[in-house]
């Protein structure tokens, strides 16, 4: 195949690598170029280089020293290899696919790794800034709730004293909630508005804290499943 293209599929069996298509392919091994053959193609090119070898020593031992045609044809064949034209654009063919190929490799599995190992770190992060958000979430919610629960002592003791003072008649009780100065105009229907007020902003701490727990809940979740993964 081309040297600018990629092996799509490669199976291999523990011992043998089998290529669809291919003849030949060019593995980099710590970063040095082999060239792995098929066993068919390995087997014809020893029988080539054995034959070859054969031919040379033939020759050779044909041309007898100090025979002047010998020495000219051995130059002559000498002289047809241009050293300086050679053509290294296949050469450098294979060169550039392997770069492309180790590039390819890092964007396809070196990043992808990384890029969930630091998503997983980040996701970590959230659930830690979450977690500090809720407590304190939780906390503020503490507040609201002890101030509504300390409202409501004194209003039971108080609606105990009115419900006495107007023998539990329902128009004086209402009046008397109305009305009645508990100080500076403070009256019980002003107290029974600020108890109201502290279970508003408990209720809405509360949502808040829900909120923050679960996003902190689900960032953990998420962390822990792309670093496993």
């Amino acid at each position: 195949m081309p040297a600018t293209d990629d092996v799509e599929k490669v199976y291999f069996d523990g011992k043998s690598v089998f290529v669809p298509g291919a003849t030949s392919v060019i593995a980099f091994i710590d970063g040095s170029p082999v060239e792995l053959k098929s066993e068919a193609a390995a087997e014809d090119a020893a029988f080539a280089d054995a034959e070859e070898g054969a031919t040379g020593a033939k020759n050779e031992e044909e041309c007898e020293e100090g025979d002047e045609e010998c020495e000219e044809d051995e130059e002559e064949e000498d002289s047809d290899y241009d050293v300086a034209s050679t053509d290294d654009s296949e050469a450098d063919a294979r060169d550039d696919a392997a770069y492309a190929a180790s590039s390819d490799v890092t964007d396809r599995f070196g990043i992808a790794d990384e890029v969930r190992f630091w998503s997983a770190v980040g996701l970590a992060a959230v659930f830690v800034g979450s977690a500090v958000m809720g407590v304190l979430q939780h906390m503020k919610s503490n507040e609201a709730k002890d101030a509504y629960d300390d409202l409501s002592d004194v209003e039971d003791q108080l609606l105990t004293e009115v419900d006495k003072a107007c023998n539990f008649d329902g128009k004086c009780r209402e009046a008397m909630i109305q009305k009645a100065d508990l100080g500076n105009g403070y009256t019980i229907a002003e107290l029974q508005k600020r108890k109201k007020t502290n279970k508003d902003t408990q209720d809405s701490y509360a949502m808040a804290r829900n909120i923050w727990f679960g996003v902190a809940g689900l960032s953990l979740t998420a962390a822990i499943v792309l670093y496993v993964w």
